[in-house]
């Protein structure tokens, strides 16, 4: 079950098998994995793209037989506005945001500078 609680670039090779087994063993338990990783996509890449892989997770889920996901999509839908200003919201303070500053020295081996007296 750990294979479906991580994000799928931190499974190792066993959960990886895992999953797999359960894509072939369990439709609607992957279906629902699927959709579970279009939703945190869309909540990370934010903006236009993640407004777009959340329509996507409403439209597929709206069509589905199970009922938790037509649940889901009913519930999406109700607060999409809400959502969509979310990822609007995030974008523009990503886009906003100065870039990094280094604080310290840097000396000439590249070390910060600290703890030397």
């Amino acid at each position: 079950m750990w294979a479906i609680r991580k994000k799928p670039q931190d499974l190792t090779t066993g959960q990886r098998t895992a999953l797999a087994g359960i894509a072939r063993d369990n439709e609607p338990l992957y279906r629902g994995e699927l959709v579970k990783e279009q939703l945190r996509e869309s909540l990370r890449v934010r903006g236009d793209h993640g407004k777009t892989l959340l329509a996507g997770v409403i439209s597929w889920a709206s069509r589905s037989r199970i009922p938790e996901f037509a649940k889901l999509a009913k519930t999406l839908r109700r607060f999409q506005p809400l959502i969509w200003n979310t990822l609007d919201a995030a974008a523009a303070a990503v886009a906003d945001e100065p870039a990094p500053v280094s604080l310290g020295r840097a000396g000439g081996d590249g070390r910060s500078g600290r703890g030397r007296g």
